[in-house]
């Protein structure tokens, strides 16, 4: 077997996560970028598995990075080529416990559109890993970056799904 670059890697990594959450490469509308940046965004926290960096974004964590391989897949031929490289690998049995723990936090959802969920806990988490802080410090840095956007019950909210799933602790 050919020795993989570290973008066919990261490729494979993205294949893999997105069949394992059911999701293709869909990029129509902004909902389908939010979401796939957001629920890959969870997988890394998830699987402690760092393929893509994120950065602050209007709509919570963004990798340009990850918007160019997802837009990649839709060339021609470029799916397929990602099947054939995966084909070869697989996600071990706890990496997929791990996707679930993803995918279980992404549908809770308190009250928001789904879309608007995935953004709040993503947000929660991120400034969480930047802040190093509990609750208030992470919460305080979202109200800074997203001002007026989401409430502090559904922070609380968000805080305790990615709690629970051992994601923040205070």
């Amino acid at each position: 077997m050919a020795r993989l670059s570290g973008s066919q890697m990261r490729l494979v990594w993205l294949w893999l996560t997105l069949s394992a959450l059911g999701k293709r490469p869909e990029l129509r509308t902004l909902n389908h970028r939010i979401e796939l940046q957001k629920l890959v965004y969870l997988a890394q926290a998830v699987t402690r598995v760092s393929a893509y960096h994120f950065n602050p974004y209007i709509r919570g964590p963004y990798s340009p990075t990850l918007t160019r391989d997802l837009y990649g897949l839709l060339e021609p031929g470029r799916i397929d080529e990602a099947q054939e490289l995966a084909a070869a690998y697989s996600l071990t049995p706890e990496t997929l416990q791990e996707l679930k723990i993803a995918e279980d936090i992404a549908s809770e959802r308190h009250d928001l559109s789904y879309i608007e969920w995935l953004e709040l806990v993503a947000s929660i988490h991120y400034k969480h890993e930047d802040t190093g802080g509990g609750f208030d410090d992470s919460w305080n840095a979202v109200k800074q970056w997203k001002a007026g956007i989401f409430d502090e019950q559904k922070a609380h909210a968000a805080w305790s799904s990615l709690e629970q799933h051992g994601l923040v602790s205070t």
